[in-house]
């Protein structure tokens, strides 16, 4: 077929140069002539397997002849593809049988053989048809395991172990454990976290001798630090009681059941007397007995763990320890002696045991901080001033075994609000806040709330039975009182109204006082007491206006012939007072602590000063004693630290016991004619006494009587020598006193 179309072409690319046109030619039958054809090639069609094609003719463009007919070519058999491998036909879609070329690979990948499983090796198929064009061969289970390093012991894919050499990279520290007195210890130890093996050994460290003391008492094992030193007296061959401190340091006393060998059964009398730094103390289960003043002044004691060994408690035994809280009296304990706890001023709790039966005199006294008291129905007795002074004790409950109490028990309890007796009592009950002996009709104890009943069921007010009610501002006395004992209301310095039912026939009120008809004594006054000048006052009675601290003036009327003993004292606002012609006697502490008393006068008819009268007035700054004093108590200028000079008159014969002891101010002294002897202490601490007379009438003089005047330095005595030395003098009468001399009628003695 090709070689037809080219022979074809040929002969129409030759016949323009072998005929000419005929509309070229020369006129020949009327033929147009002849020209020269203008050949245009009209292009063959190939044959398809759809349709039939068309050999190469031509014509001529000029004047349209064929000059070559182009012939019909049938339809083609074959079928067009793009290559060898194209197996779909371009033109109509027909699908043949071809060989892949295996243009596109795909690689397939090579497998590890393992200990565990076979591997591969790397093929190759086409990714046309999937013909494998290189096949993978299988490569054996491999020997061979796979670990980490050289030191894994592990194959990481079947699980099997090897012996390998640990490289001990990771270590583990074994802790150190420290040595008590109780366990043996250890040193700090290593081991390898990977296999286990120990590198460095922990060695034992043996138990130690030092313990961890909490309050003596090892919290490891138990052991108790007892203390060492004590000193001890022996008892028996088996026995012995504590004596004293020795030559123990600790100030937290933890006692030892034996020492020595010795049972120790008791705490000796005075033992750790005036322990001042002794913080606190325990006591073994064998100590049965605390003696007298064990304890005395320990006054940092905190603390004390008393036993149930315990049946008795010496008198004073814990005085003055000012540091003790709280108390728990043990159970077996049945009587508390005398002052037992007495100025333990920080004691706010006591445990009274079932079984206690007395509580002696002044056993809590000065317990200022003790807010309530519980009495157990044990309780029978309770005495003289058992709990004096317990300034913040507030209420107090009497149960119905008690069948004794002791004069002013409760005294000077100022916070007392609130006195019950329980139901049942037969020998007391309480009415108005009063604490009653039911068969006397006593009043034994009242407080600031108090008010004396008016049925009849009180006719005595005890001596004491208001002492220290500062807080009382009111009293009414009924009519059925006859008897007010002295000291009834000592101390009751907040009186404002004092009034005497006008029915009563002993009593009377007159001036806010309160007089006792018959005898003319004032009993009781307040502050805005007058005493009435119509003659119905000749003595100023015991206590009469102890504790006014705010009375600042009383005139004292001519009627008056004697001051009792505490008439004005604590009358700390007192500045001045004039004792008339008709007194003679000044009692026992008439002034005591009047402590802003500047001046006093004393009429010529007093004959006697009584002990401790101007105790404590340090304002007093002068005093003339008249001629008519024969007598000087004792320390009755005590402490007048204001005191400069002063008269002593030729009537008195001797300079009492500390009569003017402290009195700091004081710079001379003449002593009369008339005096015999000079007591202890009479001039102690006189400190700025520089000169002093002496008489030769004095024949004695007694301990201290000049010790710490440190500023003498003249002594003029009215004798010899000779007399001078014959006079009996305590060793120490001159103890601490400047370098005096003592100008004698016949020459002079140093010191």
């Amino acid at each position: 077929m090709r070689k037809i179309l080219a022979v074809l072409l040929a002969v129409v690319l030759v016949i323009p140069t072998l005929a000419a046109c005929d509309l070229g030619g020369a006129p020949e039958d009327n033929v147009p002539p002849a020209h020269e054809h203008t050949v245009v090639i009209d292009d063959a069609v190939a044959p398809t397997c759809t349709s039939t094609g068309l050999t190469v003719g031509a014509h001529c463009s000029e004047c349209g002849d064929i000059l070559v007919k182009q012939e019909i070519i049938p339809v083609s058999t074959e079928h067009t593809y793009d290559d060898e491998y194209d197996a779909v036909c371009n033109v109509c879609g027909h699908t043949r049988e071809v060989s892949c070329a295996h243009t596109t690979l795909e690689t397939l990948p090579a497998k590890d053989a393992t200990c565990k499983e076979s591997g591969l090796t790397e093929g190759t198929k086409c990714s046309d048809c999937g013909t494998v064009i290189a096949e993978q061969e299988i490569v054996p289970v491999s020997a061979e395991h796979t670990y980490d390093d050289e030191y894994d012991a592990v194959c990481n894919v079947c699980g099997y172990t090897r012996e390998v050499d640990c490289a001990h990279t990771t270590l583990e520290t074994l802790p150190a454990k420290d040595a008590t007195c109780k366990e043996s210890g250890l040193t700090e130890g290593k081991k390898c976290s990977d296999c286990g093996e120990i590198l460095v050994e922990q060695q034992v460290l043996p138990t130690t001798e030092d313990h961890s003391f909490i309050d003596r008492v090892c919290e490891i094992c138990g052991e108790i630090n007892y203390s060492k030193g004590l000193a001890y007296t022996v008892i028996d061959s088996e026995t012995c009681y504590i004596s004293g401190i020795g030559s123990c340091t600790d100030l937290d006393i933890k006692i030892p059941e034996y020492i020595d060998g010795y049972k120790v059964t008791s705490i000796g009398e005075d033992a750790f007397f005036d322990c001042s730094s002794l913080t606190s103390v325990k006591l073994p289960d064998s100590v049965t007995s605390i003696s007298a003043g064990a304890f005395y002044g320990c006054s940092s004691l905190t603390n004390v763990v008393l036993t149930d060994s315990i049946t008795n408690i010496g008198d004073y035994a814990f005085v003055n320890c000012s540091s003790l809280t709280r108390i728990v009296i043990p159970n077996n304990v049945t009587s508390i002696g005398d002052h037992v706890f007495s100025g333990c001023s920080s004691l706010t709790s006591v445990q009274l045991p079932d079984r206690v039966t007395n509580i002696g005199y002044y056993t809590f006294s000065y317990c200022s901080s003790l807010t309530s008291i519980i009495f157990p129905d044990s309780v029978t007795s309770i005495d003289t001033a058992a709990f004096a002074y317990c300034s913040s004790l507030t209420s107090i409950v009497i149960p119905n075994s008690v069948t004794s109490i002791g004069y002013s028990a409760f005294g000077n309890c100022s916070s007392l609000e609130s006195i019950i007796v329980k139901e049942g009592n037969t020998v007391y009950h309480s009415a108005g806040n009063c604490l009653i002996e039911t068969a006397t009709k006593i009043l034994i104890a009242g407080c600031k709330n108090s008010v004396i009943p008016a049925d009849g069921s009180v006719a005595i007010v005890g001596g004491g039975a208001f002492d220290g009610c500062s807080g009382l501002t009111n009293i009414v006395i009924p009519d059925s009182i006859t008897i007010i004992a002295g000291g009834a209301f000592y101390g009751c310095g907040g009186f404002e109204s004092i009034i005497v039912d006008q029915g009563n026939t002993v009593y009377h009120s007159a001036g806010n006082c309160i007089i006792e008809t018959e005898t003319k004594t004032l009993i009781r006054g307040c502050k805005n007491s007058v005493i009435p000048t119509d003659g119905s006052v000749t003595s100023i009675g015991y206590g009469a206006f102890s504790g006014c601290s705010d009375l600042t003036n009383i005139v004292i009327p001519d009627s008056v012939t004697s001051i009792d003993a505490w008439a004005f004292s604590d009358c700390s606002s007192l500045t001045s007072i004039v004792i008339p012609d008709s007194v003679t006697s000044i009692g026992y502490g008439a002034f005591f602590d009047c402590s802003n008393l500047t001046s006093i006068v004393i009429s010529d008819s007093v004959t006697s000063i009584g002990e401790r009268a101007f105790y404590n007035c340090s304002s007093l700054t002068s005093i003339v004693i008249p001629d008519s004093v024969t007598s000087i108590g004792e320390s009755a200028f005590y402490n007048c630290g204001s005191l400069t000079s002063i008269v002593i008159p030729d009537g008195v014969k001797s300079i009492s016991r500390a009569a003017f002891s402290d009195c700091s101010s004081l710079t001379s002294i003449v002593i009369p004619d008339s005096v015999t002897s000079i007591g202890d202490w009479a001039f102690y601490n006189c400190d700025s006494l520089t000169s002093i007379e002496i008489p030769d009438s004095v024949t004695s003089i007694g301990s201290s009587a000049f010790e710490y005047c440190y500023s003498l330095t003249s002594i003029e005595f009215g004798g010899t020598k000779a007399q001078w030395n014959a006079i009996s003098k305590v060793f120490d009468w001159n103890y601490n006193t400047g370098n005096y001399t003592v100008h004698c009628t016949d020459g002079d003695i140093t010191k």
